[in-house]
């Protein structure tokens, strides 16, 4: 998961870092360093100190910005992996397959889906993606919030994140009603994400600031969808390689899907 938060060229993580460098925090940092080199071609020992104090100063003050960004993001992996991706079968409530046969599960609108690269000849997969459906929100019957969407860096742009929001969306669908709104949350740092929602009919509803670090924040959007509504993408041109699958599988089913190489999808 840090790969897709942290660790990625263009993960919201190295998005936000590069934000920073032209921030208000940062522009600052950079006139005291000036100021501090100038200070120390002063003539007086008082001047120099000076001088030495506000460039190191001001260095520190740069790198502890930056140094929060990254902390704020490694954190939300930790808490992730401590919280329903440690546990995914008690947290979005999925029977374990041995116990399917035996005790037939209730139908739930909670669901967790993941995406599986199968090559050809070879007797190993690989997990490349995943997105977990959480019900309710906050105790409402008539809502569910998507989450953990995540695609590995290799597979983007293929469509991927696509099907398995379809998929999620599918089945939702089949608890309308009660279930009648879908929401989800990213950051601002993440366009490609935002983009792909708006494509699948969510639309933003609401905007919070939440702290990474006693100088610096990061805005969290908050994107709507009802379950009613028919997704509006419309993708041409995939292209399919028949040496890979895509496994999509939740507690139920296990869904063999082509994988689409697609530009327009990450």
């Amino acid at each position: 998961m840090s790969e897709g938060l942290v660790h990625g060229a263009d993960s919201p993580c190295n998005v936000a870092l590069r934000r920073n460098v032209g921030s208000r925090i940062a522009c600052i940092c950079y006139t005291l360093f000036v100021l501090g080199i100038w200070m120390l071609s002063g003539a007086n020992n008082l001047s120099r100190a000076g001088g030495i104090t506000i460039c190191v100063s001001s260095a520190a003050l740069f790198f502890y910005v930056r140094w929060s960004i990254k902390n704020f993001f490694l954190e939300v992996c930790a808490i992730a992996l401590k919280a329903d991706l440690a546990d995914i079968t008690a947290a979005y409530k999925l029977s374990p397959p041995i116990y399917r046969a035996q005790f037939p599960p209730k139908p739930d609108p909670n669901g967790f889906w993941v995406a599986v690269s199968e090559t050809s000849g070879q007797h190993c997969s690989q997990v490349i993606g995943f997105l977990g459906l959480e019900y309710p929100v906050g105790g409402d019957p008539s809502s569910a919030e998507l989450r953990r969407m995540f695609i590995s860096m290799h597979h983007r742009r293929r469509g991927i994140a696509s099907q398995l929001i379809r998929t999620a969306l599918s089945h939702a669908q089949q608890f309308n009603p009660p279930l009648r709104t879908l929401v989800l949350e990213t950051s601002e740092f993440q366009l490609a994400a935002q983009r792909l929602y708006e494509k699948h009919g969510f639309v933003f509803a609401e905007r919070r600031v939440m702290r990474m670090g006693l100088l610096s924040s990061v805005s969290l959007l908050r994107f709507r969808r009802n379950t009613g509504n028919t997704p509006s993408e419309v993708i041409k041109g995939i292209a399919f390689n028949p040496q890979i699958l895509i496994q999509l599988h939740d507690a139920d089913r296990i869904v063999f899907i082509p994988l689409a190489k697609s530009n327009h999808d990450f």
